[in-house]
């Protein structure tokens, strides 16, 4: 076991961990499972859902006499069994689906590979890094037995999630439904095996008329509303949806399997299709082959490669609804779930029985059993690090997590030289921006700030001429004030003030409590500050303890990567970030983004990226490069560490020795940190000196847990850095891919790490707050989340109109149509 860290006050914690015991005797026997069908394209991939209803059918329907006990299928290769089955290899012909008038059978063959039991786990469990493979293969197995037992009990689920009617919420507003789930996984520590048990959420699309959601969606008074979509309309509806799938409401469709959409078509009746040899409208087609009439103005969808449907005969059949991250959902599903940690558990222990620990054929059978008291372990809480302002002095924080800008200079204020503000709202009156805009002035210089000028202020209400304003201004700075909802408008300011131009912009959602006087007004305005300080330059405040002050001293660089994915269902590429610190105190940072295959994690050119980031903080900091790197990496799953640690790693040391061989500096330490949010760890407090009575209950910010529940393998390690706000807080995971230099000079030990890590999350220049991930991380997020303004109109709509009809570009097309920030906001924090 590796040794933890000491630092800290001693404290233990409840984890929703339940210990798993195996009996030594029993196996589980292996079958390899080989799914070829019938003559199809090469590029055909047979989906894991499909595969596991086929591997279903055969043992229920067609063959129950071979299979006495079900066993469990991954959807993929690796079928398992408690048993031994009656032969070592086998073939069957099995119905692609229960349709009757169904004549594609497709060839199931099953070949045993061996049996396996706990000793193969226990290599994994004692930390031999060599026994990855065949200790994941057996948790696999564990796993899909865990799960099938709860999935008989309910349709609804996803990986490892199942969601129950009972106690569901209905939306009709939002068209959804929210059902309480239970979330397990089985997970490997020292010498043991436990299984994560959560409350989850499931968002339900209950059973319903398509077009009725779709109106719900636009908030539209009747169909002819739908008549007249824009284009910016349908790619919003086209996102929103992913691959929803739906059904025909026609009596020859009755039966017939429900498929994804893959594109929405306006004005489908005149949409034609050729048809014997003839071209012929949708309408009328319709009409003729199945005696239904509708106004050709529809709105049409393209189900699957090629049918063609007016939304008026489309229905949702009841199913998880996997786009659920509009806002409203969101708040909605935070209020359905436990509101304090407290309660959690008890949703947990109360819904336990639904797991069916204690009848599942599949754990009975294997002699696998669990212990339903949760774990408790052994964690330290840190002390917090003080924050510098304008003054030589630090401050200590009001609470762990938490400190005040009011009444305090920021550490760097900026100067602000002619600058302009921009009303493109109907709803201010003059009067109004005159009172925002002077308690804005006046907050800013009491932070500090240098305003040398009062800004030109500009009324345009929406009208398009804003961007040949912005283009021909002056100003350093914009200020643009927006209606509510006016997302348009935002990316078009956003484009033209950070591609386009390259000038700093604040936006500002107006309502009408921003032209009050009040204190109200003065949070917001001290809110803003922080972001419009930190964009033009400025530094809000620095984090003290010893771990980031020996790394400002040695000159080290912070790191943060993120690569984001497309929607379900979209084409279009996905989009890696990567941000730098230039400053001796890791607080300003510069970015890169590139362009690379869609949903490809591992980031294609790390190399070029490191490079631009050196060359940042080489001319930054006098000609000399950094002697530590931190490079901290969002979004790895834990079944590609090994891949980021040959691929992102070993590139990017290429490039660093070529580079620093370059200016005959030694090679700097490089520690290579993997940040997981996607987890289901929750800790909940067990005594009075680790509970934050102001942060709902939860445990204190700095709470951090080493051992216990810590990988055999990977050196990891669970850090909750922010203060409690809402709900039980999340915990972030770092695994430690690479600590040190290659001639293993300086490695950090765990308080080192720890510290560190906990000193970066006060770094965020956005918030009065400690963060959950380090500020590199959320910069890097934030770059992400922007990057579909850097596409240029010769993209524009094309994830609307034409990647669902297998007509998506190369690569190259959208690299050509990406446009890079402009060149004078590269070495800003234009993002925050």
């Amino acid at each position: 076991m590796r040794a933890g860290g000491t630092a800290g006050l001693r404290v233990t914690a409840v984890v929703n961990g339940f210990e798993v015991s195996w009996d030594h005797a029993k196996k589980i026997h292996h079958y390899d499972v080989i799914t070829p069908g019938w003559e199809v394209a090469s590029d055909w991939v047979l989906s894991r859902t499909k595969a596991v209803e086929i591997l279903a059918r055969l043992q229920e329907t067609i063959r129950p006499d071979l299979f006495p006990v079900s066993g469990a299928f991954d959807g993929k290769k690796n079928f398992f069994s408690t048993m031994r089955l009656s032969f070592d290899s086998e073939e069957f012909n099995v119905p692609f689906d229960n349709h009757p008038k169904n004549k594609k059978f497709i060839l199931v063959r099953m070949t045993h590979v061996r049996e396996i039991n706990d000793g193969l786990l226990r290599p994994l469990l004692q930390g031999n890094g060599k026994a990855l493979t065949d200790g994941n293969d057996v948790i696999m197995a564990v796993n899909l037995f865990f799960q099938k037992a709860p999935r008989m009990r309910s349709p609804m689920f996803n990986n490892n999630s199942v969601f129950f009617p009972k106690n569901k919420k209905l939306f009709p507003h939002l068209s959804i439904e929210l059902w309480p789930g239970l979330f397990q996984s089985v997970r490997p520590t020292y010498n043991r095996l436990f299984v994560n048990v959560d409350v989850s959420t499931g968002v339900i699309i209950p059973d319903m008329e398509f077009e009725q959601f779709v109106l719900r969606f636009f908030k539209a008074p009747n169909r002819q509303f739908l008549h007249t979509l824009r284009e910016e309309q349908l790619e919003s509806l086209r996102a929103y949806v992913g691959d929803l799938k739906l059904s025909i409401n026609l009596p020859a469709h009755q039966g017939k399997r429900s498929l994804k959409i893959r594109a929405f078509i306006l004005r489908v009746g005149a949409h034609r299709f050729t048809k014997d040899g003839e071209s012929i409208r949708i309408v009328d087609y319709f009409k003729h082959t199945h005696n239904y009439q509708f106004d050709v103005n529809t709105l049409g969808v393209r189900l699957g490669s090629k049918a063609i449907f007016p939304i008026s005969v489309c229905k949702i059949p009841q199913q998880l609804f996997k786009h659920n991250s509009e806002p409203e959902i969101v708040s909605a599903a935070l209020l359905f779930g436990p509101l304090d940690p407290r309660s959690r558990f008890e949703a947990i222990s109360a819904s336990w029985e639904n797991l069916d620990y204690t009848k599942s054929p599949l754990l009975l059978g294997s002699g696998i059993t669990v212990n339903r008291n949760a774990m408790t372990v052994n964690g330290r809480i840190l002390k917090p690090p003080q924050i510098q302002f304008n003054e030589p002095r630090f401050t200590d924080l009001q609470r762990p997590g938490v400190w005040n800008l009011t009444r305090n200079r920021l550490h760097i204020p900026c100067k602000i030289g002619p600058w302009m503000v921009l009303v493109l709202a109907p709803e201010p009156q003059q009067h109004d921006v005159h009172t925002f805009i002077t308690g804005l002035i006046r907050t800013m210089r009491e932070r500090g700030i240098s305003v040398q000028h009062n800004p030109e202020v500009i009324n345009r209400n929406g009208n398009s001429q804003f961007l040949s304003i912005m283009q021909n201004s002056q100003a350093s700075f914009i200020l643009v004030i927006l209606p509510a909802n006016a997302e348009p408008l935002y990316r078009a300011v956003k484009r033209m003030g950070n591609i386009e131009k390259g000038v700093i912009t604040q936006c500002v959602k107006w309502v009408s409590a921003r032209g009050q006087d009040d204190n109200r007004a003065n949070q917001y305005h001290n809110n803003l500050i922080l972001k419009i300080n930190a964009k033009l330059g400025g530094v809000n405040f620095i984090p003290h303890n010893s771990a980031m002050a020996n790394l400002a001293r040695e000159g080290a660089m912070a790191i943060g990567a993120d690569v984001s994915h497309p929607g379900v269902g979209s084409g279009m590429p996905s989009i890696a970030a990567m941000v730098s610190s230039f400053d001796n105190r890791m607080s300003q940072y510069a970015t890169s983004m590139r362009v690379q295959e869609t949903r490809t994690e591992i980031i294609d050119d790390i190399g070029g990226m490191v490079e631009h980031a050196l060359q940042t903080y080489f001319e930054k900091q006098g000609k000399r490069l950094p002697t530590r790197i931190i490079y901290l990496r969002d979004g790895v799953s834990e079944g590609e560490f090994s891949t980021v640690r040959q691929k992102e790693l070993a590139k990017m040391g290429e490039k660093i020795d070529s580079i620093y061989k370059e200016v005959q500096q030694a090679s700097p330490i490089i520690h290579f940190i993997v940040v997981s949010k996607r987890h289901h760890i929750r800790f909940m407090p067990r005594d009075q000196d680790s509970r934050d009575p102001q942060g709902n209950n939860n445990l204190k910010a700095g709470f951090v847990v080493d051992q216990d529940i810590t990988h055999p393998v990977y050196p990891d390690f669970y850090l909750q850095s922010q203060p409690g706000l809402k709900g039980t807080s999340r915990p972030t995971r770092y695994v430690i891919i690479h600590n040190g230099a290659k001639d293993g000079r300086g490695a950090l030990g765990p308080d080192q790490l720890q510290e560190m890590i906990y000193g970066l999350c006060h770094c965020y220049s956005r918030s009065t707050r400690a963060v959950k991930v380090p500020a590199p991380v959320y910069y890097a997020d934030l770059v992400c989340r922007k990057a579909r303004i850097h596409y240029d109109s010769e993209v524009g709509h094309f994830d609307v109109r034409a990647f669902a009809e297998g007509n998506r570009p190369h690569l190259d097309f959208f690299k050509e149509h990406f446009n890079q920030v402009h060149q004078s906001l590269q070495k800003s924090m234009y993002f925050v």
